[in-house]
């Protein structure tokens, strides 16, 4: 039995409830919504032949619904003639999103109401669906028998009727001005044959060209001349496209297989063109910190033209055409956080290399040095010793301590580098360092707040470039109960007699060699035991710091260093030391009415004893004591510090590595030197760009130093394990785990989830 036979025989419809079935043969069941006739139901407009079983369930559903059978219309009688016929229709999504093309013979045309109509198909697979009206291509005209009964046989034998681009050429050029061909007229003048295989191939012809032809109202007629260059040079431009992709693929593709960096030094322009692309992409997606596709339609940054290249080199080398794809892309082609880190780079404190002003400032000031101005109010201080205690990598020193023995008490003397001495606030050095707002330290090196060749050596307290340094000294009497009396706050001259790193300093106090130092130690103690009195929240967690240098063959040098705070005394007296000067300058101000910026902070509620006793000493019950931390926060109003157990707090002790520091000393200066005073407002903005520098100084530096860590374990090798401490959950399936090696606290899945 043939196909036309077959269906002929077993179709049935009908639609007798509120759901209707159309049933086919070999085939699967559609399900279609039926809807009342006054309301536009399913209805059967047109079928093959004429079926006793489809008339009968047609109307037995009419009757039900009370609907008589209207009259067929001229229009229905056109449609009832395309049935049986074969078309061009495209079904569903093929690969890639398209839709396949293919010669279907319509089956049974089914309406719901005048703008929805969709036909049953059958192919010559047997195969059955559903299409839109609109999803009709293009109807084989003529008579349709010699084709529905062998559609595959047809398809090859329109196959031998083409058009190359000269032939379809020379077709345009015979068009008259405003003439306009049938299919058949124009089948005849592109293959001189009318047959139906020489009509569908001409078909073909006018949906593959985009150049020369165009429809319009049923017939065919030529653009114009303008326009066909214009789409000629649209269509080259496309091709120039394709070759480039295709090019910066095969190379970038040859790379990443052979783990070479060739496209970091070839010269070819094109790939370079894609490398920037894909630099810039990153960048974007580290600006806005998220990693989508949206990028493809909002990335005004690049051209169409780069988009499209960027987007089909990524997903053709298997990377996501997103930022991160990108990211990763550039890693596996050689760069990394040296060559390019994604988060310096797309941070808008860009450029990170200091200006032709500054540089001319820079060298004014080293070259002509100016008069002090505070001279005649400056304290000296050369006489005591004075001992700067730092980490022996660090370049900027800018706090020393002395101890000044007056009347048989000890007076805490905490010398603070002075850079006013040569900055004045409307210089460019003072706008850029509020701009970045803090120095950041990174594995791989610093990025200074203030030029290094003032921050490391002329403003540098102990740099060895000077016998005698500018300063301002917060001096104080520590009481027996903890607290500080006797407080002064002065422009000072000091002479920095010890240069120490804290081990070197940790050794004098262990053999307690030095009176000096064994008092410091002291009275850090008793500063540490007040503030734990008072409620200050202590944390010893353990500190991994991770230097990288490259060596000249490329290859990355690791080294680690940890730092216990609580084992070191030298850092604990140096940091109360430290506290207390900025605690003692809050109080200054507040007697004195300076406005300056104050720091402070607020305290979550204690876990309870039952909750602290489950959690096993050392690191957990650390991060457990660091949860009740909050976020410190800055403000001109004097407010409590209360995770450091103190009633006001002004940060002033390193000038040369925190804006915010350097506007409290301006703040001093300005009191001292009996200038007008600045109001709430300025003093404010110029707080507010230093506070915005520092948070992205801040997270610059987390991000990069966390790759550097995530680097160290690859370097190591993925398959080594590491020592891990379970802290507190984070969600139902989570906790954090602190990872002794490295430093750090991931969020990690638990076991089995």
């Amino acid at each position: 039995m043939s196909l036309r036979e077959r269906t002929t025989a077993a179709t049935a419809f009908a639609l007798p409830s509120p759901l209707g079935q159309c049933v086919w043969p070999n085939s699967r069941t559609c399900t279609m919504k039926n809807k009342p006739a006054a309301a536009g139901g399913w209805q059967v407009v047109a079928s093959r032949g004429t079926r006793p079983q489809l008339r009968r369930g047609l109307e037995e559903s009419r009757a039900e619904r009370g609907v008589t059978r209207p009259e067929a219309s001229a229009k229905d009688k056109e449609e009832q003639a395309a049935v049986g016929r074969v078309a061009e229709v495209a079904l569903g999504r093929g690969a890639g999103g398209k839709r396949e093309v293919k010669l279907v013979e319509l089956v049974t045309e089914v309406k719901r109401s005048a703008s929805k109509v969709c036909w049953d198909v059958v192919d010559s697979d047997d195969n059955h669906d559903f299409v839109l009206e609109k999803d009709i291509k293009f109807v084989i005209p003529g008579d349709p028998t010699q084709v529905a009964n062998d559609i595959q046989g047809f398809v090859k034998r329109s196959q031998t009727y083409s058009a190359g681009h000269e032939k379809l050429k020379e077709c345009w050029r015979s068009f008259g001005e405003n003439e306009m061909l049938r299919i058949f007229e124009f089948s005849r003048r592109l293959f001189e044959s009318q047959e139906l295989e020489a009509v569908y191939a001409a078909h073909r012809v006018l949906e593959e060209d985009d150049v020369y032809f165009k429809r319009r109202k049923g017939r065919i007629e030529a653009r114009d001349a303008k326009t066909v260059d214009a789409l000629l040079c649209r269509a080259q431009s496309a091709r120039d496209i394709e070759d480039r992709r295709a090019r910066v693929t095969e190379l970038m593709r040859k790379d990443v297989e052979s783990g070479s960096k060739q496209s970091r030094s070839t010269s070819d322009p094109v790939v370079q063109e894609c490398i920037r692309c894909l630099k810039d992409l990153a960048r974007r997606g580290a600006q806005q910190q998220r990693d989508s596709t949206a990028w493809y339609k909002e990335a005004t940054f690049l051209t169409a033209i780069d988009r499209d290249v960027l987007r089909y080199v990524l997903e053709e080398l298997g990377y996501n055409p997103t930022p991160f794809g990108a990211l990763s892309l550039l890693f596996r082609l050689g760069y990394d956080m040296v060559d390019f880190n994604v988060f310096l780079e797309s941070s808008h404190l860009m450029p990170f290399v200091f200006g032709p002003e500054v540089e001319a400032e820079v060298k004014d000031i080293l070259e002509n040095e100016a008069d002090d101005p505070d001279a005649g109010s400056r304290v000296d201080y050369r006489d005591i010793r004075s001992f700067a205690i730092d980490a022996p990598e660090s370049q900027e020193i800018d706090d020393a301590i002395g101890i000044l023995n007056q009347n048989g008490e000890n007076r805490i003397c905490v010398h603070i580098a002075d850079p006013l001495r040569w900055l004045k606030p409307q210089m460019s050095i003072f706008r850029e360092a509020l701009r970045r707002g803090a120095s950041a330290y990174l594995a791989t090196g610093v990025i200074p707040m203030i030029p290094e060749a003032l921050s490391q050596e002329l403003f540098s307290l102990g740099s060895g470039k000077r016998s005698e340094y500018p300063a301002i000294t917060v001096s104080f009497v520590v009481r027996e109960d903890g607290h500080i009396d006797e407080i002064r706050v002065e422009n000072s001259l000091v002479r920095i007699t010890d240069i120490l790193t804290y081990q070197e300093a940790d050794a004098l106090v262990a053999d307690n060699s030095d009176p000096i130092v064994a008092a410091m130690n002291s009275i850090g103690r008793l500063r540490a035991n007040f503030r734990d009195m008072r409620g200050a929240v202590s944390i010893s967690l353990p500190e991994i710091e991770i230097s990288v240098t490259r060596e000249e063959n490329g290859v990355f040098d690791f080294a680690t260093a940890a730092t216990d705070f609580e084992s070191s005394p030298s850092r604990v007296f140096v940091s109360e030391m430290m506290i207390a000067a900025c605690e003692a300058v809050g109080r200054y101000c507040i007697e004195r009415n300076i406005s300056v910026p104050y720091r402070g902070s607020e305290l979550r509620a204690e876990p309870s004893d039952e909750v602290i006793d489950k959690v096993p000493q050392g690191v957990a019950q650390e991060s457990l004591r660091l949860r009740r931390m909050m976020r410190s926060e800055t403000k001109l109003d004097p407010m409590p510090h209360k995770s450091l157990g103190l009633d006001h707090y002004c940060q002033m002790t390193s000038p040369l590595r925190r804006a915010t520091d350097l506007t409290a000393h301006l703040q001093l200066k300005t009191y001292w030197r009996g200038e007008a005073s600045r109001t709430d407002r300025q003093l404010w903005s110029m707080v507010k760009t230093a506070l915005a520098g520092a948070r992205e100084m801040k997270f610059l530096e987390s991000r990069t130093n966390l790759y550097w860590r995530l680097a160290y374990v690859v370097h190591r090798g993925l398959d080594r394990l590491y020592e891990g401490i379970l802290l507190f959950p984070m969600r139902k399936n989570e906790c954090n785990v602190f990872i002794v090696e490295l430093g750090y606290r991931f969020a990690a899945s638990r076991p089995g989830h």
